[in-house]
């Protein structure tokens, strides 16, 4: 792959994300890829912080000292980072200032290099509309993939009218990049992209391929559109990827989809233009046990 594979990790709203920093780092480490942590904190105008001179600031985001609640996810999230081996305890860190949201605590970009000569930026992000933010972020940074954990259980009938859609599948309805809802994401059991006869569809199916070469792990592909797509499937991968494990006709059924997926650690599904939310894609992507990767 000519581009260097750029992963953002939406850090908040559950455990999953941090389980999923063994696949970024996985995929940091084969592919030297750039990867981004980004939090959201809420606005609070009675922040310790607030007014602080840009050089003390600057001296307590590098000491992780800074009292922010997104600044203490960032800090576990990059030791969880340095635990793996994709930050150095030599690395330096960059700090930037940025003032996106006019919060007078100010939002913040860490940046450390990995050992491939790739780099970590760690971003703290002020505002309500958190799945706005995170596509708002996943543009700026042009980024090829975004990962986010997926709920704790998905809501239904009057909880649903209540609490409304949950976080991962906002983004997932709003990103113009693939994204990946995260159930205690690997690699070890396999990708399954299911495609179907939309040129995006193959194109994010080259994406796939590369991330299972990265991963060491095998990719099947199911068509729901005939043969000719598993054709053209096929013909799409690049030389450098490993070939396909199997590749197989499926129907466009959700439950079908999903009792396909169980046996894989990543099922990919693409998203159909229009609305998301009752889309097959979303269907698949609320009814799934495992991680599933909305192609766009």
């Amino acid at each position: 792959m000519t581009k260097r594979l750029n992963i953002l990790v939406s850090i908040g709203g559950g455990p999953e994300a941090y389980t999923a920093l063994a696949f970024a780092a996985l995929l940091s480490h084969r592919q030297c890829a750039e990867t981004h942590f980004l939090t959201i904190r809420e606005p609070d105008n009675g922040l310790r912080s607030g007014g602080m001179e840009l050089r003390v600031a600057r001296e307590q985001v590098l000491g992780w000292g800074l009292e922010l609640p997104g600044m203490r996810r960032l800090k576990k999230a990059r030791d969880i980072f340095a635990e793996l081996g994709e930050i150095t305890g030599d690395s330096p860190e960059e700090w930037e200032y940025r003032a996106l949201s006019g919060d007078p605590a100010g939002e913040y970009v860490v940046t450390c290099k990995t050992p491939c000569g790739g780099s970590v930026h760690l971003h703290l992000r002020t505002g309500t509309d958190v799945a706005g933010l995170v596509v708002d972020e996943c543009e700026r940074e042009n980024v090829s993939i975004a990962i986010v954990g997926a709920p704790s259980e998905a809501p239904s009938g009057l909880q649903r009218l209540v609490k409304g859609q949950p976080l991962a599948y906002r983004i997932a309805s709003r990103a113009q990049c693939p994204v990946i809802i995260a159930r205690k994401l690997e690699a070890s059991h396999g990708f399954l992209a299911v495609l179907d006869d939309s040129d995006n569809s193959l194109m994010q199916f080259e994406l796939l391929a590369h991330m299972a070469e990265a991963c060491n792990t095998p990719l099947t592909v199911a068509s729901m559109a005939g043969p000719k797509v598993l054709d053209a499937a096929c013909r799409s991968l690049p030389e450098e990827c490993a070939s396909l494990e199997r590749s197989m006709e499926i129907d466009p059924v959700a439950d079908t989809i999903i009792k396909a997926g169980k046996a894989y650690s990543l099922l990919a599904i693409p998203a159909q233009e229009g609305r998301f939310r009752g889309s097959l894609a979303a269907q698949v992507a609320e009814g799934s046990i495992n991680s599933v990767m909305v192609m766009r």
